[in-house]
């Protein structure tokens, strides 16, 4: 699996809050295999021989919380595993825990922000509908988006599954390493390439499409096909707007 902060193993495994297993640390009362742990280190907890005051502790790796962010490159299978052996997300973390599931499946050909986790609850906060968390795209185009077609995906239009429609759509510029048009569209919902299909709509079918936030998680400068652990203060907030979603 992903390597963990020491800590967050610690306190899985029931030695304590976080603040007592950071302690214990400080301390030099806990060593990974035969080597002593500074604060920030991290570790596989499958991998690896944790010793408290020398002594092997038994640690469950299936309760170690784990919540990433990705930036998925472009190509790669959100999927378990792929029947024409095409690389997927869990191939580029090469090892994870069992329960790692993920919220918001992007297409093949989508790069950017996706959100993988241990926490049940939050796949849900982010996915399901009722939470209405905004997803946040940029889309290269060919050429710029009509003003009457910004102010119709605001509107709404009726795609063959159903209505959809857009909280933001408008032209942000041109790229810097190209002559591709970028376009920012913002949706609150995830059903199957809506973003694609809303553009298609109008013949504004992207070069390429990018995920650049989840509700209030975003992107940031991550590199594509690396990842990062979220902070607490970032699992806090999309569960303060799950809470104001259904308030």
């Amino acid at each position: 699996m992903t390597d963990v902060r020491i800590q967050k193993i610690l306190s899985s495994a029931g030695f304590g809050s976080r603040r007592t297993s950071e302690k214990l640390i400080k301390d030099g009362r806990i060593e990974i295999d035969g080597k002593p742990v500074m604060l920030g280190d991290k570790a596989d907890p499958s991998n690896c021989k944790i010793l408290l005051d020398g002594k092997l502790i038994s640690l469950n790796t299936r309760d170690v919380e784990l919540t990433l962010v990705m930036n998925k490159p472009r190509g790669v299978i959100v999927s378990r595993k792929d029947d024409r052996s095409r690389q997927t997300v869990f191939d580029i973390l090469e090892t994870f825990p069992s329960s790692l599931s993920y919220a918001g499946r992007l297409d093949r050909e989508t790069s950017g922000l996706l959100i993988l986790s241990t926490d049940g609850d939050l796949i849900q906060y982010l996915s399901h509908p009722r939470f209405g968390m905004q997803k946040e795209y940029i889309a290269s185009v060919r050429n710029p988006v009509k003003p009457e077609v910004c102010r119709r995906l605001i509107e709404g239009i009726h795609l063959q599954d159903g209505f959809a429609k857009a909280s933001v759509a408008e032209n942000i510029g041109v790229s810097s390493n190209s002559s591709l048009h970028l376009f920012r569209i913002v949706v609150h919902e995830g059903r199957n390439r809506i973003v694609r299909r809303m553009l298609a709509s109008f013949d504004a079918n992207p070069v390429h499409l990018h995920r650049i936030s989840m509700g209030p998680i975003k992107l940031g400068r991550l590199k594509s096909g690396k990842t990062r652990e979220l902070s607490h203060r970032e699992i806090s907030e999309v569960k303060r707007v799950a809470r104001s979603a259904q308030s």
